[in-house]
């Protein structure tokens, strides 16, 4: 079962954790090993789905659409570290990116003159 985790705040260890089986099916969401809520289906993951927290906030949860399909997590407006959105996370990707397009760019010009 496919999972990320997720801290609030940058360096501090992982709290939320959202899993998933298969594409994107079965996706529940856990704060500290406890089951918030089970996110319905994958169309409620695109459009971004609202999981209460204790103590009054919530996060949105959203399937980030394209290549590279990942998780936007924000909490008080603001992505949490790891998440897509994330800018640290951001730059990892396309850096991750750019590493394949090199390779896939020579066999798809091989033996070309």
């Amino acid at each position: 079962m496919p999972k990320r985790e997720f801290s609030f705040e940058q360096g501090q260890p992982a709290r939320l954790v959202v899993s998933w089986k298969g594409r994107w099916k079965n996706i529940e969401v856990f704060l500290d090993g406890t089951k918030l809520t089970d996110i319905p289906d994958q169309s409620a993951l695109k459009a971004g789905y609202p999981v209460n927290l204790p103590g009054g906030t919530s996060v949105v949860v959203q399937m980030k659409p394209g290549m590279t399909a990942g998780l936007d997590v924000n909490w008080q407006g603001k992505p949490l570290p790891g998440s897509s959105a994330d800018s640290v996370t951001g730059v990892r990707e396309s850096a991750q990116m750019a590493k394949g397009i090199g390779p896939a760019r020579k066999l798809a010009t091989a033996g070309v003159t």
